[in-house]
């Protein structure tokens, strides 16, 4: 329990320097620029690449920003651009990814093993139950009809999204040496 506190705590002294508070701003604009390009399959199923800027600013800054940055952007994407009713579940459910993500990635060896790894553990934890659960709330359709389109969708892309996360988290890595 130590280290996740340890953990919380070095996420949250990032902020204090001026530089990392702009690349989070940036990121997170990044992100709503990515959300844009959204593409919805059904109504309930919608892909996006938010997952890679949520996993960068997990990795960077460590699961307090975010998770700050997971709930601030949902909030933010949906006074943008609102795709429905605002709903507090999905802002809920943008925190715990940010956190995951930064307690997976945040001053960690990133390596195929743990993308998949916390893919998985997001896809069915946030994706496929959570989501799917805040959706049955909104919208009144049963668990069970909207749940295994869901999961037949979530762990097609599974790969996809390890691969992907993979490959831009490396390579901000070599790009941050330069920097």
């Amino acid at each position: 329990m130590k280290n996740y506190y340890e953990l919380f705590l070095g996420s949250t002294r990032e902020l204090r320097n001026v530089k990392n508070l702009v690349i989070v701003a940036l990121l997170m604009g990044a992100s709503f620029i990515v959300n844009f390009f959204t593409i919805q399959i059904t109504p309930v199923l919608r892909l996006s690449l938010g997952f890679v800027v949520s996993s960068l600013i997990g990795m960077l800054f460590g699961p307090a920003v975010g998770g700050l940055c997971g709930g601030l952007s949902d909030i933010i994407n949906y006074i943008i651009k609102p795709t429905g009713p605002f709903f507090p579940g999905f802002t809920i459910s943008g925190i715990l990814v940010g956190i995951l993500y930064g307690i997976a990635l945040y001053n960690k060896k990133i390596t195929i093993k743990r993308c998949a790894i916390i893919t998985i553990i997001i896809t069915v934890l946030i994706d496929i139950f959570l989501n799917t659960y805040w959706l049955v709330l909104l919208y009144g359709k049963g668990f069970g009809a909207v749940l295994p389109l869901r999961v037949v969708t979530n762990i097609i892309f599974i790969p996809i999204k390890t691969a992907i996360m993979y490959f831009v988290l490396n390579l901000i890595i070599r790009i941050k040496k330069y920097i």
